[in-house]
């Protein structure tokens, strides 16, 4: 069950606590019901995420993936890392990606590396 944008649920709330406590509830409703939830939050800026959000949401996640833009001489690439990745090891590397007709095609790490592992 995706959730585009909590920034716009956010919007709606009449105020933070309000906020936080129904994506708490929204969150622990799904996972009794045996459902995953997928919420997209934007971070404001373009290159550098100085925090995830301004609402203190993400510990009610047990995964984060930051999509970002990174800059390698003259173009702007598309990287991801995994920030956070409960109960399971995860890399927390940055790696570079594209998006093309065989999916989503993940470079090895920055600075780009020469291999490249397909992953759908």
């Amino acid at each position: 069950m995706p959730v585009d944008s909590l920034a716009d649920l956010r919007m709606a709330a009449a105020d933070e606590t309000r906020f936080r406590e129904f994506v708490y509830s929204l969150v622990q409703r799904f996972s009794r019901l045996g459902v995953s939830i997928v919420m997209t939050f934007e971070v404001q800026d373009l290159f550098e995420a100085p925090r995830l959000s301004d609402s203190a949401v993400s510990h009610l996640s047990d995964n984060i993936v930051l999509l970002s833009y990174v800059k390698e001489q003259n173009s702007i690439n598309r990287a991801m890392s995994v920030v956070k990745s409960r109960a399971s090891h995860h890399e927390p590397g940055i790696r570079q990606f594209l998006i093309g007709p065989d999916g989503i095609v993940l470079a090895d790490g920055l600075p780009g590396g020469d291999k490249a592992t397909q992953r759908r």
